[in-house]
């Protein structure tokens, strides 16, 4: 470590004023991007604050629960791989409910064999 200390010393790495400039220009350099991100910080925050979430009272249906997994994984699904979806979440529905609820609503296409996808 000594050695260490001697090279840097001798290289005039620990010389004073050149840490000082180099603590001066690399907060000029940081300044523009501390700005920026104050100001995204605080967009943000009004951003999240203006966010109004809006569920339906009581339990979700079958057709909701399906609906909303569908729309957040943005994949089209077969009713088993829905239903094991679903249970990883903590609901369990059986896919043979899935599958005629999905079948019965409008609101999702059927794709290929069996895969449902939701139109939203």
């Amino acid at each position: 470590m000594a050695l260490a200390v001697l090279v840097c010393r001798h290289q005039g790495l620990l010389d004073g004023a050149r840490w000082r400039a180099g603590a001066i220009s690399l907060r000029e350099k940081a300044a523009p991007m501390l700005e920026q991100f104050a100001a995204a910080s605080e967009d943000h925050a009004l951003t999240r604050d203006r966010l109004v979430v809006v569920e339906a009272p009581g339990e979700a249906t079958t057709e909701q629960l399906a609906a909303c997994h569908l729309a957040r994984t943005r994949t089209a699904l077969t009713p088993e791989q829905l239903r094991d979806a679903l249970a990883a979440d903590g609901t369990r529905v059986p896919a043979t409910r899935l599958k005629a609820a999905m079948r019965e609503h409008p609101g999702f296409t059927r794709l290929l064999r069996f895969s449902f996808c939701c139109r939203w």
